[in-house]
């Protein structure tokens, strides 16, 4: 698994957004409409699918692959809720 980073414009609908991610693979809720993703999927594959089944879709979406070395403060999701997703992919 690869561990994205996807983010979509703040007025998208979240939860919607949140059922599409589910079906891609794992995810966290980072803040706004900013999740980190585990799938197997290309992130070009990741971006059309959600496009595809979002419905109108007329928001801006920004999907790209992450590495271990991150760092972050005062997420949504807790420290041991994205340390856990990056130990599940194989990075």
């Amino acid at each position: 698994m690869t561990t994205y980073i996807v983010s979509i414009s703040w007025n998208a609908d979240t939860e919607r957004i949140i059922r599409l991610l589910c079906s891609l693979g794992n995810y966290v809720h980072l803040f706004d409409n900013t999740f980190l993703l585990n799938s197997s999927l290309k992130s070009v594959i990741i971006r059309d699918f959600i496009i595809t089944n979002y419905g109108s879709f007329e928001f801006s979406i920004y999907v790209s692959r992450l590495s271990r070395g991150s760092a972050w403060n005062n997420l949504s999701a807790s420290n041991l809720a994205i340390k856990s997703l990056y130990s599940d992919g194989e990075e």
